[in-house]
C-alpha cells in the first residue's frame, strides 16, 4: 500500500508541473521513497518469484505459477487502489485537470503500444532498482531511469492508476473500460520485463 501512496504522490507532483522535464525529475522522488522504505512495488522485488520460475534455479523452492500470480495481482490491486484513492483525494483539493489530458492521450494508443511501453518501463525500473542496491552512487541512475520512462511515454500500472484517480469524471463507460485495459496491459508489460530481467539484490 505504501508503494502506491508514494507513486501517487509523485504522480500528483508530475501533474502539477507545467514543464514535463521538471515533472519527470521530481517524479523520481516516488521511486526513491519506495526504495528507501523498502515498499513492495510490483515492478521491484515482487518479480523475483517469476524470475526464479523462468530460470528454474531451485525447483524445490518454487511456488506454483498461479500462486505467484495471485500474490503479484493482489499487490497490484492494493497499490493500484491506494494510488487511485490518493489521486482522487488530490483532485478534490487541488487542480489536477492536466491528469485528464494525460489519461486521454494514453487511451488513444492501441493495446500493443500500452503493452510494449509497459515492458520498456519495467526494464528501466529494474535497472533503477538494481542500481540502487549495487551502486555506491545510485541516486543519479534512479533519477535518470525514472525520467527516461516518463519522457519515453512508458506505462507504469500504479502510476497510471494514480493519473486515472485524478482525472475528471466523464460518465462514459467506454473511458472507464479503457482505463481498466490500460492498467492491465501496462501491468502485464511491467510483469514481463521484471520476470525476465529481475536481478538478485
Amino acid at each position: 500500500m505504501y508503494a502506491g501512496l508514494f507513486i501517487a504522490l509523485a504522480a500528483i507532483v508530475y501533474v502539477r508541473c507545467d514543464n514535463q522535464i521538471v515533472g519527470s525529475l521530481l517524479f523520481s522522488v516516488g521511486l526513491l521513497a519506495c526504495l528507501i522504505h523498502e515498499a513492495a512495488l510490483c515492478t521491484g522485488r515482487a518479480n523475483q518469484p517469476w524470475h526464479a520460475l523462468i530460470r528454474q534455479d531451485d525447483k524445490s523452492a518454487l511456488y506454483p505459477w498461479w500462486q505467484i500470480f495471485a500474490v503479484w495481482f493482489g499487490l497490484v490491486v492494493i497499490n493500484g487502489i491506494s494510488a487511485a484513492g490518493l489521486g482522487f483525494l488530490a483532485s478534490i483539493c487541488i487542480d489536477t485537470t492536466r491528469a485528464t489530458a494525460i489519461v486521454e492521450a494514453k487511451l488513444s494508443h492501441p493495446w500493443y503500444w500500452m503493452l510494449f511501453m509497459g515492458f520498456l518501463c519495467g526494464l528501466l525500473i529494474q535497472l533503477a532498482v538494481h542500481a540502487y542496491h549495487k551502486c555506491s552512487c545510485h541516486w543519479p541512475v534512479v533519477v535518470m531511469c525514472v525520467m527516461s520512462f516518463l519522457l519515453l511515454g512508458g506505462e507504469h500500472c500504479i502510476a497510471d492508476a494514480a493519473f486515472i484517480g485524478m482525472m475528471q469524471p466523464t460518465g462514459d463507460w467506454h473511458t472507464y473500460l479503457g482505463c481498466i485495459k490500460l492498467v492491465t496491459l501496462a501491468g502485464l508489460g511491467n510483469l514481463l520485463a521484471g520476470a525476465l530481467f529481475y536481478n538478485e539484490v
